[in-house]
């Protein structure tokens, strides 16, 4: 009994804080590129620096940018992981394409339409999938009702999209992206993969690029959340001002003081059963593709010391550690220009080992 109190007390905080987080992202991204001042009549544009992708403004509505990107070419529909779960998808595929990207996107928002900025900043003859986390958007499966087991599923999405892609495009090489949580995800497909023989070569993966992730479940759950709260709070009360004011911090602290308790006696407890089994620290060496890390020193909702040490124990790994201000997972808009140069450096050097 006592258990499921918590339980229950723990599901309704994360949905106090998902609210708080759903609510007040956009205003809070939308600073991110000053020079974005109105959102563009079509998402179409002769630069890529001018697209309507990069502009927070746009990217906030949801129903919008899915109709932009249909309007791209992107066609929509659902596969399977492979626990039979219907995810829904956009696809955008390419005549002669050089390679097929799946973009795996993070917890929140989730949602496949989240990682459309990715449209502008990818090389434009290659296939994109973006699609809806499980228990996201227009997908199937739980989301808050088994977060206590997050990570244990999750990565047969990710297996379910390399069939898919596969399938459709058996020549192309594939090149996993993966966003904060959709990195920590799209790690455990390949980990998994590797244990069966020659899979990694049937899908023709080619590289992996694993922006703003983690390594653990029960470390995120905690840093990830905590810095939220903080943020969020300060957003409602003292707008966009970088310092944190005097009422902001009082708002916080005891917000910040109950989710450190309830984390510590409810939270961590329950995702301890599964923790070894889904933490990567001792299971990243597995993968050999080439890896592309990218994290920045001031991200608070993971720390740099994830990625870093995860860095360390993969066997084919390249970094960029974003010294410049920047914000977790926004690190495309935040520096478009290098973000870009970077993905495109890397797809080549993974094309060309291909």
């Amino acid at each position: 009994m006592k258990t499921r109190r918590w339980q229950k007390y723990t599901f309704f905080f994360l949905l106090t804080v998902a609210f708080l987080g759903a609510y007040h992202q956009p205003d809070e991204n939308e600073h991110l590129i000053a020079e974005h001042h109105s959102i563009p009549t079509h998402a179409t544009s002769h630069t890529w620096q001018d697209s309507a992708y990069l502009n927070t403004q746009f990217l906030k509505n949801y129903k919008r940018v899915n109709y932009a990107l249909r309007k791209e070419g992107f066609t929509h529909g659902f596969f399977e992981s492979t626990d039979g779960l219907a995810l829904n998808y956009l696809l955008l595929e390419k005549p002669h394409a050089r390679a097929s990207i799946i973009v795996c996107c993070g917890w929140l928002p989730g949602r496949k339409e989240g990682m459309a900025s990715l449209f502008a900043l990818l090389p434009h003859d290659c296939n994109i999938l973006f699609f809806d986390a499980r228990g996201h958007g227009s997908s199937e499966g739980p989301l808050f009702s088994q977060f206590y087991a997050y990570g244990k599923h999750e990565y047969k999405d990710i297996i379910g999209a390399l069939r898919f892609m596969h399938e459709r495009n058996p020549q192309a090489p594939i090149i996993i992206f993966g966003m904060c949580a959709g990195a920590f995800n799209a790690a455990h497909a390949l980990i998994r993969l590797t244990k069966q023989p020659d899979m990694l070569n049937h899908y023709r993966i080619a590289g992996f690029i694993f922006d703003s992730g983690w390594g653990s479940v029960t470390n995120a759950s905690y840093s990830a959340p905590y810095t939220h709260i903080k943020d969020s709070v300060h957003e409602m009360i003292a707008g966009h001002r970088k310092k944190q004011t005097l009422l902001s911090q009082c708002v916080a602290a005891p917000l910040l003081a109950f989710y450190t308790l309830l984390h510590k006696a409810a939270i961590a407890p329950l995702l301890s059963h599964n923790e070894s089994r889904s933490q990567l620290y001792d299971k990243i060496d597995a993968i050999t593709l080439p890896t592309l890390f990218i994290h920045a020193h001031d991200d608070l909702h993971i720390p740099i010391s994830e990625a870093q040490r995860l860095a360390q124990r993969c066997k084919n790994a390249q970094c960029w550690w974003i010294d410049q201000p920047s914000k977790h997972g926004c690190h495309h808009l935040k520096h478009a220009a290098e973000y870009r140069e970077k993905l495109h450096n890397f797809i080549e050097y993974v094309l060309s080992q291909a």
